[in-house]
C-alpha cells in the first residue's frame, strides 16, 4: 500500500505552522505500508502486517508493525508495538519493540527491549541509559533512575519503601498481600541500578 497525495480522503492541515496531510480513518495493510508525503497525521491506528516506511513526519493514535521493520524519520504516537523500529525520533506513551535504532526516544513506558541504540531515552520523561522491568504475573514493574511504576502507580523508590500498608492496601485488590512478596525483591533489583537524580533505596 502506498499512502500519497492522491490517497482516498487525505487533505491537508496546517498543524504547528506546518502544513500536514490528515487522514481521519485508520490505515491497516497486510502487506508493507509505504508513506510518501513529508508529514501525515492519521486520525485513527496505523496496522502494517510487513513493513512501515516513508522519510517523512508520522502521527498517529496507535501504530502497530507485525512484520519485518517500522522505518521513519520521526513519529509521535500514544502507542507502538513493532518488531524494529528506525527513526530519528520517537516520542510514545507505551512503546514496545525488540530492536530500536533512533537518536532520540521519549516513552513514558518501555517493554520488552532487547536490543537499542539510543544516544538519548527517556523514560518517564527523565534521561537514562538504563532500565529495568519485571514481569510478576499481576503487573508490570519498570525500575528507572530512582522511580520505580507497578501497573500504573509510579512513585520514588523511597516512598516505595516507606509505604505504610493501608497505602499499599488502599492501590489495589489483593495489592498488600503482593506488595509482601515483591517488595524486597523488587527494592533489592532497584540498587542495581545506580540513581541518576539522586535518592533511590
Amino acid at each position: 500500500m502506498v499512502i500519497n497525495t492522491n490517497y482516498p480522503g487525505i487533505y491537508t492541515e496546517t498543524i504547528d505552522n506546518e502544513e500536514w496531510y490528515v487522514l481521519d480513518e485508520s490505515i491497516v495493510c497486510d502487506d508493507d505500508i509505504e508513506i510518501i508525503v513529508p508529514r501525515l497525521k492519521v486520525r485513527g491506528h496505523i496496522k502494517a502486517g510487513k513493513g512501515l516506511y516513508g522519510n517523512l513526519k508520522l502521527k498517529a493514535h496507535v501504530i502497530t508493525v507485525t512484520g519485518n521493520c517500522f522505518k521513519v524519520n520521526e513519529f509521535e504516537a500514544r502507542s507502538v508495538v513493532a518488531n524494529k523500529i528506525v527513526c530519528r525520533r520517537l516520542v510514545t506513551n507505551r512503546l514496545k519493540a525488540d530492536i530500536i535504532e533512533a537518536e532520540f526516544v521519549q516513552a513514558n513506558e518501555a517493554i520488552v527491549v532487547q536490543t537499542m541504540h539510543v544516544p538519548e531515552m527517556k523514560i518517564f520523561g527523565f534521561p537514562t541509559e538504563k532500565y529495568l522491568l519485571v514481569y510478576t504475573g499481576k503487573y508490570v514493574v519498570v525500575i528507572v533512575d530512582n522511580h520505580m511504576k507497578i501497573g500504573c502507580k509510579r512513585y520514588l523508590i523511597e516512598e516505595w519503601k516507606n509505604f505504610p500498608d493501608n497505602v499499599i492496601d488502599g492501590m489495589d485488590l489483593e495489592s498488600l498481600e503482593w506488595w509482601g512478596r515483591w517488595k524486597e525483591p523488587l527494592l533489592q533489583l532497584a540498587n542495581t541500578l545506580p540513581p541518576l537524580l539522586g535518592g533511590g533505596v
